[in-house]
């Protein structure tokens, strides 16, 4: 459920971080199909991860979706999703 998208973030951040980077990745698409919108940094987090599987082809495809998504005017970046 979209009321449940940060959740799903921080439990895909939590898993990336505990090198756990498929169960990440798992995560992050999920957050993708519910959220398409949510903020573009999971983005990142999802070649981080494709790049320490060894899935380059991957990761340059998650990085891509997250420079296509992330703001190019510095004046619209904000720390959505930082506590």
């Amino acid at each position: 459920s979209k009321d449940y998208a940060d959740a799903i973030y921080y439990l895909g951040l939590c898993y990336k971080y505990t090198s756990k980077n498929q169960e990440a990745i798992e995560q992050f698409e999920l957050l993708e199909s519910i959220s398409p919108d949510y903020w573009a940094w999971y983005h990142y987090e999802v070649g981080s991860a494709q790049t320490d599987l060894g899935n380059y082809d991957a990761a340059v495809t998650a990085y891509d979706k997250f420079l296509a998504k992330f703001p190019k005017d510095p004046t619209r970046i904000g720390f959505h999703h930082q506590a």
